[in-house]
């Protein structure tokens, strides 16, 4: 127990710890050394180390080897804390994305990891297995499950969150005992179709429909699929299905709980039980039982699941019993229990990821284990624990020192069999963890270790345990054996001293005080001992003291530089610091700056990377003529240049990006380093690292905000191809994502799904259309875009290994403008200035329109008072021209109508006579009412002008439609017909005069009624008379003949009718002939003859 008196040297002790990188020779302490007690065993075996050659995707076979010290293999546990599900995990598979896919039962869901981050896919049952393999039909890749209550298979969502989908095929199971029991525990999926097993029915999916199949024997167990054969668990008895039909296998006795096939093509069946291990011949069918440790385990252990590696050795889960490694012939390998790092000693579930690793669901979460890493791993539960801080040998024994204690383990023998035991501490080694140790072989030969307690002797005998003795009570940080063989240089915090070693114990012969607290390294160099603590470089000179009893003479060497180090690199004295790395030209003058110059050695070194740590770096031989380089996160080898002179990088050879502790090269065997992590003290061989080859793995890329709409469109979810197929194109390439401008953050998530070297696998990212060139290679997994612009993106990631570039992806987005950018708004805003427009065009032509409306309805107005005047000025003048030639008693025409109208009658005449129509003519019948005179003077003026309009009405009956009539004047008419023929006249006399005769007129006078009795007389004549007439004068002539005839007629007694017919013949002269009924020819001048029928004109002119 300390005192509070020494708490101030305790703080001053913790903070050069926090400044020491160990090493041999070499030595660092860190807050840790306060802070970090031994870790248990599920983080100690969650800190996977990082995989450099994975790059080379070797081949889970060809890498399982023992380990070399009893440690385990590589292993990375993953808890149910961080990926926030169950312990129980029933099923292991890799999407063909590949992600790795783990069914949760206890949670109903899926895991999915990308080597970055875990998302979680509910199921609608318990998830009892997943495997993944081409669907029947369409030979695509999917991943089958089988849950508790459905069957079925999973497939990515084509959006950007790359989102799962459960696809069911239970509704096409056909009724009947297939569906007695729905607990689907058992996929197997071969070239006939995929097999889904439960233990009442197995069914096979042909990619259309189901076929099934029932126990033979109560039920089935479990199914596999090996050298192109499908064996059928039963309950007693072994089957194979040949065709369609379930054929018992006679010979094979229990049903087996594996069938493994082997490259040679046999068969290894494992069975709890008898016959526990068989290897089985593919021609023969001959059964081979191996006895063994094997068979002896499985007497007592079930088989859970196996996996079988190319080169034939076969890794066996046990359960409870842990993993067991199988070689071809069905012997014990390795086994892998809780003691060598397997996560709490049980494994259930294996299955092997397309680069090589191992994946088991253990008894808390799921564990990659990887036995072809270069790294063996021994946590807690093996005895090595603490901050390595040295690594030594002596007489066959490695001893390892570290903040808890010394340890030790016997190495190979000459013959050559592995340690048959761990790592064991050192009797009287143990310290409370605040005590660096360093092993120092002196003068004497024997190993001597170096505490803050107490310097220790090594005893190690030929046999037996080794055990230590103090030899000095005061500690130191280092010690060095000087040229005087009693004499050991012991350098401590801010403290130099030297001992003699003559006595028992050691005695100080001074203490000399240090300008520099702590010493990172001690290196003699003739009589000069260059000691490195607290960034300085001390030279301590015992130049002429032979026998050390005189304090050595101090000096600083360039102060002005920050040190980290100086120790013998391919045999050169090398310092190296914050400046860069120097080599020492001169060794005469080695305390003078100009006998050092920077070591072109390291002239591709890059200082910015290795001092982003504040305690710098390391450097330290490989005894190969390289170097291992070490910092706070981790370390690389550096090996001579084939080209050139100096060093190449090696970052296939080494751990790099996580945080590690101490790093200290085995000081005798080439190619080793060992090295601490979180209190797991790990060995790594280079020699088990393969170089790097072409391997292409593709980063995932996902967009996971903002969060996904039905306008996202695919992503991409490209996967890992083989050399062979590099430079094609990736499956699933994205055709694009269409995202709001209103989006606040985009944020993209990526990782490559190498899952062995996660730590160590760095992207860079570019956005085309944002970023102008690629960001710096780092490990970050996501990248955030705020407020990006309307536009076309696409997201590119590239993700390489160890220097070496795994693949590329692209990620394409299309960021839609503001909604006052958009393409319709714009359209919408042209629409509404054009509306404006048009708007403003509308209501100037509206006031246009009105004002020519106004104008047009003015003129309309005026167009109609004028049309109106006109109208009634036309009606007026009709009425005035129908008034003029309108007799106003009878309504018929006047005289000037026929004036007016002979004109047109004329030349319609000259017109048939010019068309040869000879027979047709114009008549004019003049009528003159008989003795209406008499009628007037005794009737009255009223009573005559009543007879005249009946007359008139009963000339209008008579007419035809061609012929007009005129009131010639008085009690005559005129009826001119227009287009007659000359025969037809005398008739329509006829129908005259019988129309005015035949019935007498009722007329009024007064209040009564009478019945005036009249006849009328008719006298006629057809124009023209003869052919050389002249028409002008016609009319009048005809007229007065027509007259002459009418007085004929009205001197006869009676009244009748005269005419005058022409006669045309073509060359001669007119005859005229008459007609009448005893009509008076005195003084007539007419040759008439008493007769009613019409003569026809004659060359003379003859009377009766």
């Amino acid at each position: 127990m300390r005192s509070e008196s020494e708490r101030p040297e305790l703080d001053r002790r913790i903070a050069a710890a926090r400044r020491v990188v160990a090493a041999r020779r070499y030595r660092r302490a860190t807050a840790g050394r306060v802070l970090r007690p031994a870790l248990p065993t599920a983080f100690a075996c969650a800190l996977l180390a990082s995989l450099p050659g994975v790059g080379s995707a070797p081949s889970l076979a060809t890498t399982v080897q023992a380990a070399a010290y009893g440690g385990a293999p590589a292993v990375r546990h993953h808890l149910p804390g961080e990926y926030e599900g169950s312990d129980q995990i029933f099923g292991i598979a890799q999407a063909p994305s590949g992600e790795m896919l783990f069914a949760d039962v206890n949670d109903r869901t899926v895991l999915r990891f990308d080597g970055a981050s875990w998302r979680r896919f509910p199921v609608p049952g318990d998830p009892l297995v997943l495997v993944t393999g081409p669907d029947p039909a369409s030979g695509e890749e999917r991943t089958w499950i089988g849950l508790a209550g459905d069957l079925g298979y999973l497939e990515i969502a084509a959006d950007p969150a790359r989102s799962m989908r459960f696809v069911s095929l239970r509704s096409l199971i056909p009724p009947g005992p297939c569906l007695d029991n729905d607990r689907f525990d058992d996929v197997v999926v071969t070239p006939g179709g995929v097999f889904f097993g439960q233990s009442s029915a197995l069914l096979r999916w042909d990619g259309s429909d189901f076929r099934c199949w029932t126990p033979p024997d109560e039920a089935f167990g479990w199914n596999h699929h090996a050298g192109g054969r499908l064996f059928v668990g039963g309950r007693t008895r072994q089957y194979e299905m040949v065709g369609d039909e379930l054929v018992v296998l006679e010979d094979w006795g229990p049903p087996a709980d594996e069938i493994d096939e082997l490259p040679d093509g046999r068969l290894l069946v494992l069975r709890h039980g008898e016959r526990a291990v068989e290897v089985v011949a593919p021609g023969s069918g001959e059964h081979q039982v191996v006895e063994g440790a094997l068979h002896e385990l499985l007497q007592q252990a079930f088989v859970q699941e196996s996996v079988v590696t190319d080169d034939g050795q076969v890794v066996v889960s046990l359960g409870r019993a842990g993993l067991a490694v199988v070689d071809s012939e069905g012997r014990l390998v390795q086994r892998l229990g809780a003691a060598n790092g397997l996560p709490g000693g049980e494994a259930y579930r294996l299955f092997v990821d397309r680069f090589g690793a191992l994946w088991a669901s253990v008894d808390r979460g799921v564990a990659m284990i990887d036995f072809a890493s270069p790294v063996e791993m021994f946590p807690p539960e093996s005895s090595v624990s603490g901050y390595i801080t040295d690594v030594r040998r002596r007489d066959d024994r490695l001893y390892l020192t570290t903040f808890d204690g010394i340890f030790w383990i016997e190495e190979e023998r000459a013959g050559g069999s592995a340690p048959d035991a761990g790592f064991r501490l050192l009797d009287g080694a143990e310290h409370d963890g605040f005590d660096s140790w360093q092993l120092t072989e002196l003068g004497d030969g024997a190993l001597h270790a170096v505490s803050d307690s107490g310097l220790f002797r090594i005893e190690s005998p030929a046999s037996g345990a080794p055990s230590s003795q103090r030899v000095a009570g005061r500690g130191a940080l280092w010690i060095v054996q000087l040229a005087h063989p009693e004499r050991v240089l012991g350098v401590g915090n801010q403290r130099l001293e030297v001992y003699d070693t003559s006595r028992q114990p050691w005695r100080a012969l001074f203490r000399f005080d240090l300008p520099t607290y702590g010493a990172y390294t001690v290196t003699e160099s003739d009589d000069r001992h260059w000691i490195v603590g607290d960034g300085r470089l001390t030279i301590a000179d015992f130049a002429g003291s032979s026998d050390y009893e005189e304090p050595p003479r101090l000096q600083l060497f360039r102060p002005e530089v920050e040190w980290f180090g100086l120790e013998r690199i391919g045999g050169r004295l090398t310092a190296w610091g914050r400046e860069g790395v120097f080599v020492l030209e001169d060794a005469e003058h080695s305390e003078q700056a100009s006998s050092w110059s920077p070591d072109r050695r390291f002239a591709a070194l890059d200082l910015a990377r290795l001092t982003e740590h504040p305690l710098g770096y390391t450097i330290q031989d490989d005894l190969e003529g390289g170097a291992w380089i070490s910092t706070a996160f981790g370390f690389e080898r550096w090996t001579p240049d084939p080209g050139g002179e100096g060093l190449r990088r090696r970052p296939e050879i080494g751990i790099w990006g996580r945080r590690t502790g101490a790093v200290v090269a085995d000081p005798d065997v080439p190619g080793i380093v060992w090295f601490e992590r979180a209190g797991v003290v790990s060995r790594f061989d280079a020699d088990r690292v393969e170089g790097p080859s072409r391997l292409r793995v593709d980063p995932l890329i996902a967009r996971t905000l903002p969060r996904a709409s039905s306008r996202h469109r695919p992503w991409r979810a490209p996967g890992a191809t083989s050399e062979a197929d590099e430079g094609t194109a990736s499956a699933g390439a994205p055709s694009g994502d269409v995202l709001d401008y209103s989006a606040a953050t985009v944020r993209f998530q990526y990782a490559a799904p190498l899952f062995r070297d996660v730590e160590q696998i760095e992207y860079r990212w570019m956005l085309d259309g944002y970023d102008e060139e690629w960001s710096p290679w780092s490990r970050e997994t996501r990248k955030d875009y705020t407020r990006l612009g309307e536009g076309q993106y696409a997201f590119r990631v590239q993700a390489r290994l160890a220097g070496q570039l795994l693949g590329e992806s692209e990620y394409q987005l299309t960021v839609l403008p503001p909604w006052y950018r958009t393409l319709w708004f714009r359209l919408l805003l042209a629409s509404l200035a054009l509306a404006l427009v048009v708007a403003v065009m509308l209501g100037i032509r509206r006031v246009v329109r009105a004002r020519e409306q106004r104008e047009h309805r003015t003129r309309e107005a005026l167009e109609r008072l004028v049309e109106e005047r006109t109208t009634q000025l036309r009606s007026a003048n009709e009425a005035l021209e129908t008034q003029a030639v309108t007799d106003a008693l009878t309504g018929l025409h006047n005289r000037r109508f026929l004036r007016e109208s002979l004109g047109h009658d004329l030349a319609a005449v000259r017109r048939s006579l010019a068309d040869g129509e000879l027979g047709t003519g114009l008549g004019f019948l003049l009528i003159d009412l008989n003795r209406f005179k008499a009628i007037n003077d005794s009737l009255g003026h009223a009573v005559g002008d009543q007879v005249l309009a009946g007359v008139a009405d009963r000339l209008r009956r008579v007419r035809r439609e061609s012929d007009y009539l005129v009131r010639w004047g008085g009690d005559e008419f005129l009826v001119v017909s227009r287009g007659a023929r000359r025969e037809e006249i005398p008739e329509l006399a006829r129908r005259i005069e019988q129309a005015i005769s035949q019935q007498p007129m009722e007329v009024e006078r007064g209040e009564s009624r009478e019945q005036v009795s009249i006849t009328a007389s008719i006298g006629f004549c057809v124009l023209p008379l003869d052919l050389d007439c002249d028409l002008g004068e016609e009319p009048e002539r005809s007229l007065e003949l027509a007259d002459r005839c009418l007085y004929l007629a009205k001197h006869a007694e009676s009244g009748g009718w005269c005419g005058v017919l022409g006669e045309l013949e073509p060359g001669a002269a007119a005859r005229a002939r008459t007609t009448g009924r005893d009509l008076p020819l005195e003084g007539s001048g007419l040759d008439l003859r008493a007769s009613r029928s019409v003569v026809q004109a004659h060359p003379a002119v003859r009377s009766d």
